[in-house]
């Protein structure tokens, strides 16, 4: 049982898109079984990555204790994201689309 004052606010829509994501990664994975998808000998994703992914700093959004990671693409052919994660429960507080030079989209 959470805290009084911790408690995290729901709506309908937020937990139908956790459950709309959820769903996607199941697919992706019953998807990777049923086909027999196997790693490939010698890949490393640190090298082979299109996008740099940076734990940039500590913050406090919507009251909630929470790690803000950027995601910027190292070519000019995809987008950036900012993804403000909650420390307690781990998920997505706030998410943005950012364009080539950082701007959102």
């Amino acid at each position: 049982m959470a805290a009084p004052g911790s408690d995290v606010k729901s709506s309908r829509q937020r937990v139908e898109g956790y459950r709309n994501f959820a769903t996607k990664l199941w697919n992706a994975a019953r998807f990777c079984e049923i086909n027999g998808c196997t790693p490939v000998p010698g890949f490393d994703p640190a090298v082979q990555s299109n996008y740099e992914v940076r734990d940039a700093e500590h913050v406090r959004m919507q009251g909630r204790s929470a790690r803000l990671i950027t995601v910027t693409p190292r070519d000019a052919w995809r987008y950036g994201y900012r993804f403000w994660i909650d420390e307690k429960t781990a998920l997505p507080v706030k998410t943005q689309l950012a364009g080539l030079n950082g701007e959102l989209i």
